[in-house]
């Protein structure tokens, strides 16, 4: 079939065009299930100022207080055959996190959803540019449920977001995360 090379171009800008909007709404976090055990096993502690391993593939342990933060990789309570991270952390703005990109790349703007429950203490979810993340667009204070976490940026670009406890220790179980320039689904993983 012989097409008119005006034809071509608008298809091949349509197709562009709707890759970019389905990268967009790509999920820009690796391991987002923690399906993956990390490099040091499924059960790992953490014990100094800084980032450090977790049970889970590509997710670092981080504390910005001097402090303890133990993770570990279990079945999902959320959603069958699936798996969660358990965190205990015991000081403030101490978790887990995860840096998709360098410092000052990435979307300008994002929107993250983080499935949790939390069993003591608070928590709180950012987004952000590597250390600047806030550390709580959102804050979760209720405990004994699984809670979806909905949060956009309050620092550009995006390419970390963290999960920490807020205030002093807390003790926590996250399902899923997503992290994307655009809003999406979100759907436990």
């Amino acid at each position: 079939m012989n097409t008119h090379p005006w034809i071509k171009h608008t298809l091949v800008g349509l197709a562009v065009t709707a890759f970019a909007a389905g990268a967009g709404a790509a999920n820009l976090l690796k391991n987002p299930a923690f399906n993956t055990v990390g490099p040091k096993g499924p059960v790992v502690t953490t014990v100094l100022p800084g980032d450090g391993a977790t049970a889970a593939a590509d997710w670092l342990a981080n504390t910005n207080t001097p402090g303890i933060t133990f993770t570990e990789l279990l079945p999902s309570t959320l959603v069958p055959g699936g798996r969660m991270i358990h965190v205990i952390t015991d000081g403030d703005r101490n978790g887990v996190v995860q840096v998709v990109g360098d410092l000052g790349t990435g979307p300008r703007s994002g929107f993250a959803c983080v499935w949790a429950y939390l069993v003591s203490g608070s928590i709180g979810v950012g987004i952000g540019n590597v250390g600047n993340t806030n550390g709580n667009d959102m804050v979760l204070n209720k405990t004994g449920s699984w809670e979806v976490l909905q949060v956009s940026n309050g620092h550009s670009p995006i390419n970390t977001l963290v999960i920490f406890g807020l205030g002093g220790g807390a003790e926590f179980y996250v399902e899923s995360a997503q992290m994307s320039a655009s809003k999406r689904s979100c759907a436990a993983k």
